[in-house]
């Protein structure tokens, strides 16, 4: 958890926001007045949307990367820990410090902003949608459990105890 990471991690959510709002979505109609359908239009929107959906895949398989990155840390590392009384390792009881690890939070929050990016793309290829609406199923669908399980395993191994007597 270095400091240069964190910082790195939380300009590229800022930059990312940034371009992928910034750089505006093709247009699949000409403006004729009949709104008809322009192919080259289509083509360009239907490169945009692939090119968004890989960042969005691209993030989650570096969030998943850092999470089994984690697991085989502990692994490998399980006969140097300290072992308590129950038989977790120290390890383990600060879990929930990697659950809220920054640049992990930073490729979550940044595939919101993604899935924000698509639905609007999808309302300006013509689809009816509401983008509100689908963004919070989305984000309580992908958030929701994440930091419920976060914050029921940081209250139920009384870790907070442990993070607050050590760490402040």
């Amino acid at each position: 958890l270095r400091v240069e990471m964190v910082s790195f991690f939380q300009c590229y959510l800022l930059v990312n926001f940034m371009v992928v709002q910034q750089g505006g979505i093709p247009s699949t109609t000409k403006d004729d007045g009949k709104n008809t359908r322009w192919n080259l239009g289509c083509f360009a929107w239907s490169l945009w949307v692939s090119c968004v959906s890989f960042q969005w895949v691209t993030n989650l398989s570096s969030a998943a990367s850092l999470t089994f990155s984690y697991i085989s840390m502990e692994a490998k590392f399980r006969p140097c820990m300290v072992e308590l009384e129950s038989g977790d390792a120290l390890l383990n009881t600060t879990l929930p410090v990697m659950i809220f690890h920054p640049v992990l939070l930073v490729q979550l929050i940044s595939m919101l902003s993604l899935v924000h990016a698509i639905l609007t793309a999808l309302v300006v290829a013509g689809v009816e949608l509401d983008p509100s609406a689908w963004l919070l199923r989305y984000a309580v669908a992908a958030l929701g459990p994440y930091f419920t399980f976060g914050m029921g395993y940081f209250l139920v191994t009384l870790s907070f105890v442990f993070a607050y007597v050590f760490f402040l």
